[in-house]
């Protein structure tokens, strides 16, 4: 299929710092657009990229499809994602993800289905500035191995560039009764992540 790339005053210096003013990928799935990027070896530095919405079922096929495992290869996904991330100082400075309508269904040949995610949605972002910005995921419903399942739930998040946690008490139906999630928290500031759970 067609696959377009363009770039725009690249510059090396030595063997491995390069910068890029202007990059853009687009062929039958994805568009990817770069800005302003500098960076070492495979290691991005400063700039941005934007991911521009796409259909998850056909990115899925040609790109995840081949190279996971045997158990993953049979499922069935629907919906849309589109995402932007910067880079500073060779981390993520700030960040925006979008899922739109997401269905994800395990279908095997054989056995029992392990798991199903009815319109799944979510907006995930952040601000270099490190200050809190309210986020969200949720789902309609949800099921595991045919026999656990959950109804719908709204997590309202607070994001920053290196963490997610949940900003309130969140309500999960689970058969006749409720999970509730009081307090859950990830953070990828240190070396290793913390993860905090109730």
């Amino acid at each position: 299929r067609p696959l377009t790339v363009s770039l725009n005053a690249g510059a090396f210096d030595g063997d491995s710092i390069w910068r890029i003013k202007h990059l853009e990928v687009n062929d039958e799935y994805l568009h990817i657009k770069g800005k302003d990027l500098s960076g070492n070896h495979a290691q991005i530095s400063s700039g941005s990229l934007q991911l521009d919405e796409t259909a998850l079922k056909d990115s899925y096929a040609f790109y995840f499809l081949p190279i996971i495992s045997s158990g993953l290869a049979q499922l069935d996904i629907e919906g849309s994602l589109s995402a932007s991330v910067s880079f500073q100082n060779n981390k993520i400075s700030d960040y925006q993800l979008n899922f739109s309508q997401v269905n994800v269904e395990h279908l095997p040949e054989t056995g029992v289905q392990k798991f199903a995610f009815k319109n799944f949605n979510g907006f995930l972002h952040s601000a270099a500035d490190s200050v809190k910005k309210d986020s969200y995921l949720g789902f309609d419903h949800a099921w595991l191995f045919e026999t656990i399942e959950f109804g719908q739930i709204h997590i309202p998040l607070e994001t920053t560039p290196q963490s997610v946690a949940v900003s309130q008490t969140s309500n999960l139906p689970i058969f006749d009764g409720e999970l509730l999630i009081e307090k859950f928290r990830l953070d990828f500031s240190e070396k290793s992540p913390i993860v905090e759970f109730d």
